[in-house]
Formats: structure tokens, sequence, C-alpha cells
């Protein structure tokens, strides 16, 4: 899985080379916010910049082994409830740190023990899996590598990780939403190999 969420600067490029659609408006400044995470962007833009950087985007099951590690953790830097040395993104509305979005790799300590920045904070990430609110209950999930189910009764996509606004309880890494196809302020992704 990628290290860090993929920029404003990256997608820029793909834009460019007429693979990508242009992300909402709103906050998209690939000069002035050259490394804070794309959001404001579908799915399917997500899919298209993957597979224009050679990538495609991580399943639900990879991207919570990149965020919790071996030793089951409740967030990527551990066990322990965050504050704003961690990805204090997440947490602004709590804890006062004062952030929304920001550069990515801005919190060292909140790195997951696979060395992946920003699992949480700044914004959730689409994964490539349709969401099934029971899904981890069945028998194909409990393989090791689970890939998800083929389609989403309702056609919702999932998302995994937190945004700036989110609770500390909605940003542990086995927290799961589901989503419509559709681009939101709190909402990026990362992609995968």
């Amino acid at each position: 899985i990628d290290l860090t969420e993929v920029t404003q600067q990256a997608y820029e490029k793909c834009l460019s080379a007429g693979a990508c659609s242009e992300p909402g408006a709103e906050f998209w400044d690939p000069s002035g916010r050259a490394n804070e995470p794309v959001f404001i962007v579908t799915w399917e833009q997500a899919r298209d910049y993957c597979a224009f950087a050679g990538k495609r985007l991580p399943t639900e099951a990879e991207w919570e082994k990149a965020a919790r590690g071996d030793d089951r953790r409740l967030y990527p830097w551990g066990n322990e409830r965050p504050d704003c040395s961690v990805p204090a993104t997440t947490f602004a509305n709590i804890f006062g740190c004062g952030f929304s979005y920001q550069p990515v790799r801005s919190f060292p300590k909140g790195v997951s023990p696979f060395g992946a920045f920003d699992m949480t904070g700044s914004v959730e990430e689409w994964v490539a899996d349709w969401y099934q609110a029971d899904y981890y209950s069945t028998a194909s999930a409990s393989a090791p590598n689970p890939k998800g189910p083929d389609s989403s009764p309702d056609g919702m996509r999932t998302t995994r990780g937190c945004a700036f606004d989110d609770t500390p309880e909605d940003c542990r890494v086995s927290a799961r939403r589901s989503r419509e196809d559709v681009a939101s302020t709190d909402i990026g992704f990362r992609c995968a190999h």
C-alpha cells in the first residue's frame, strides 16, 4: 500500500495527462496545496488515478492490515487515545488542535506499523470493495486476504479511515463506512501495488 494518500500535486499530473477528471473545486489548488491529499473525488476518479499510476485501490483487508499491523492495535500508532501529536487533523473539533487538512506526512508519531502515514486524519479513504454491512461475518471473509463482496445491494462503496471532523471512536482502524459514489469534502484515497 502507498505510504501516503494521493496528493493534489500527484493528481494534477493525471489530470494534465487527460486520464483523470477534475476533483471538486472548493479546495482544489495543486500549486498552493500541492502536498495536501486530493479530495472531493468519487470512487471512480480514485480508481482512474490508481490505474494511471499503474496501481489499484487497496482492498478493505489490505487497508486494515496496513493500518493495524500484526498486533491488532486500535489506531495506527497503538492503543493510546489520540492527542494533537498524532494525526491531529482527525480530532481538531474535539481536542482543539486547530487543524483541518494537512500536508501528508505531517504527523510522524501517527505512522502505522508498516510505515503508512495519515491512515486516520484529514480524509476518509476510498477502498476497492463494495459495502456489505455483514460481510465480515461470512465464511468468505475468513480467508487470509478477503477480496470483499462481489456487489452491494444498494450500490454503496466502502471508505476506511476517518476525516478531520470525526470522533476517536470513528477513527479506530476497524471502523468502516458505506458511501455513495459521490465526491465529498472528507474523502480522498491512496493506492496499492
